[in-house]
């Protein structure tokens, strides 16, 4: 490429949204950090060179390594205010970039389009106008608020057999008054010319606009895992993530029951606008909690001790290890701190570890990438000089003679954690890092736990318990929820990768402002975004007639392709209604499975699943680590159990 006549002219930004440093690229680039942009680039602009008409195929290639090596991304002209939200494992990770002629383009697909919405500002399909294709939480998004006068609905390439309908809400966020139109599949068009004229006064009101399709989610039907929970012994397979102790779950006569408290939720807040809830806490400080451990080795316990997170810690033999996922924001030195109890100078000492970052100081004895933290006399604020026999926190050098232990990372992202068994009987709480070489946790807290709600670190709420399951690749999570007159289910699926990535698609309870409807949300670097809205028990328990206990099931799908995740709801498990598409990007492998909430002020909520199931395409597998559990011959007592628990739901159903 000419650098006098370039092809593409690209402007790369640091920041998110065209944000932070810039600079053009017009030639290609061995090492961005060359030009000042290592593993930063957040954003990027591509415009058409002088030279463009000579190559009209031409794009932009970034490379995850220097020197035009690994995983790549393909753009070609055009605005791209978030590149992490595009494609797998690209967070932060360009470190060469180059120019071609190529037809393929990175980028997500759109999915389904069942209609084709088109909304005008006035009467007769005049003024100005925009296209609706899926859910719209707020007109104003696309400059519409309020001000819709006429529509025009028409069958979109992906129209389903059995129908679709648009509904037009008041109110943002599918809230308020509504107006549903249905198409069916004799129909080809329908238009509303004004909506002045209509009986339920719909002119220049609508603030949202959600469209239903009909499918039967037929292209995963394979299922490679499956748990009716039955028996009362959680499966191999499953990680129980209750970070604040106050959910719980217990498998009954085939099902499970998931509980949530006051508060617990599962959301978190702007990374770039830091608001812990614990205002001693630094705003980069991440605590984890040690009996949370994603994974741990045989030889590692968790006890109940008084005054540990939830009445929880671990107590590891020599050598055995428990590991966590961390989500750590920026490069540079992450300052570790553990919250221990140690009974006497024999029990008093762990290590703790980061792979892929360098310890230091390094203790070889712990093996790599290893930190001792242990007691010495003068490091517990709380009795003196008595570091024995209660809990504090320590950060495993001496406070006042060396310089504080600490891991250096080169760059952001998801780190696995480590703490590592030294001496039997030492008792771990929790793990803290944080970025602040002058924060001590112990001369603030005086040797007490932190709250949970405090190690977010950036405002929000993680608090909801969940069950998770690692899957990677292409597949449909299905779920079924026993229903309650009183309407305190609120719970359903989650795809999870870490607290900056995350989709959640649930049934609400009676007492939530979705009034027991279904909420598809998405979470990515800390921002929440509506995805969409599904139809919930109020209405379906009132089209089934005067006896509510007709209606005892609701199922729930969460698909994912690539980056593109679905959800979708029925009430037979058979016709299913879709609510809502959105992409986020997440590398391999995700977790997946159920969770449990309880928002706000609203009542405790108890949620009852019937099964969990992990379909996927014919032919395609788990990891067989996920399927061991699946392939075992069923006991003479669970074989039972099953027959018992099919003809207990059988006789429920005809009554």
């Amino acid at each position: 490429m000419s650098a006098s006549k370039p092809r593409l002219i690209a402007e790369v930004f640091e920041h998110l949204n065209f944000g932070g440093r810039r600079g053009y690229v017009i030639k290609p680039i061995s090492f961005t950090a060359d030009i000042g942009f290592q593993d930063n680039i957040s954003s990027i602009k591509v415009y058409k060179g002088p030279g463009f008409t000579a190559s009209p195929n031409q794009k932009m290639i970034l490379y995850e390594h220097w020197n035009f090596q690994g995983q790549k991304l393909i753009l070609g002209p055009g605005f791209y205010p978030n590149i992490h939200d595009m494609i797998y494992n690209f967070k932060d990770t360009i470190s060469s970039i180059s120019f071609g002629s190529l037809l393929k383009t990175s980028g997500p697909e759109w999915g389904t389009v069942p209609l084709i919405v088109e909304c005008y500002e006035h009467a007769e399909f005049s003024g100005r106008n925009i296209t609706v294709l899926r859910d719209v939480p707020h007109t104003g998004a696309l400059g519409l608020h309020d001000s819709i006068s006429s529509v025009r609905i028409i069958k979109g390439p992906d129209f389903p057999p059995q129908g679709a309908e648009v509904t037009f809400f008041e109110h943002v966020d599918f809230e308020g008054s509504k107006l549903t139109i249905r198409m069916d599949a004799k129909d080809h068009k329908k238009e509303i010319p004004n909506f002045h004229y209509l009986p339920q006064q719909f002119n220049d009101v609508v603030s949202s606009i959600k469209i239903e399709g009909w499918s039967t989610s037929a292209e995963f039907t394979e299922m490679v895992f499956e748990d009716e929970f039955i028996g009362n012994r959680m499966r191999p397979e499953w990680r129980w993530e209750d970070p604040e102790g106050g959910g719980h779950w217990v498998e009954r006569q085939g099902y499970l029951e998931m509980r949530a408290e006051p508060g617990q939720d599962l959301w978190h807040g702007d990374p770039n606008q830091p608001v812990p809830r614990d205002h001693n806490l630094p705003p980069d400080a991440v605590v984890l909690r040690a009996a949370g451990a994603i994974q741990m080795e045989s030889g590692v316990t968790i006890i109940d001790k008084d005054g540990a997170t939830g009445r929880k810690a671990i107590d590891s033999q020599r050598g055995a290890r428990a590991f966590h996922n961390v989500y750590l924001r920026r490069p540079g030195r992450w300052y570790i701190w553990i919250r221990g109890y140690f009974p006497e100078p024999s029990k008093d000492s762990y290590w703790i570890g980061i792979d892929n970052a360098d310890p230091h100081p390094w203790d070889r004895e712990g093996g790599t990438g290893a930190i001792k933290i242990f007691a010495e006399v003068g490091d517990s604020t709380k009795q003196g000089d008595a570091v024995w026999g209660t809990w504090y926190w320590d950060c495993g050098v001496k406070s006042a003679s060396v310089p504080q232990s600490y891991f250096e990372i080169k760059s952001p992202g998801t780190y696995r954690l480590w703490s590592k068994g030294r001496e039997s009987g030492s008792i771990l709480d929790q793990i803290l890092l944080t970025q602040d070489p002058n924060f001590n946790p112990e001369s603030v807290y005086r040797g007490a736990n932190i709250s949970m709600h405090s190690a977010i670190g950036s405002g929000g709420n993680l608090d909801a318990p969940r069950l998770l399951l690692p899957v990677a690749g292409d597949f449909t999570a299905e779920c079924r929820i026993r229903l309650s007159v009183d309407m305190k289910e609120h719970g359903g699926l989650i795809v999870w990768k870490n607290p900056q990535a995350f989709v959640r698609l649930e049934k609400t309870s009676g007492s939530h402002a979705f009034r027991g409807d279904i909420r598809f949300e998405r979470h990515v670097d800390g921002v929440f975004s509506l995805v969409g809205r599904g139809q919930g028990v109020n209405q379906r328990m009132s089209q089934l007639g005067p006896i509510p206990v007709r209606f005892t099931e609701l199922y729930l799908r969460l698909e994912r392709k690539g980056h593109q995740f679905s959800g979708y709801v029925s009430d037979d498990g058979v016709r299913w209604v879709g609510c809502g598409h959105t992409n986020v990007a997440m590398g391999d492998p995700v977790e997946v499975g159920l969770h449990a909430l309880c928002p706000g002020n609203i009542p405790p909520t108890l949620t009852r699943f019937e099964y969990f199931r992990v379909f996927k395409r014919q032919g395609e597998l788990l990891e067989q680590r996920l399927l061991s559990g699946n392939v075992q011959a069923l006991t003479d007592q669970d074989f039972k159990k099953r027959q018992q628990m099919e003809r207990n739901r059988a006789i429920r159903d005809l009554y």
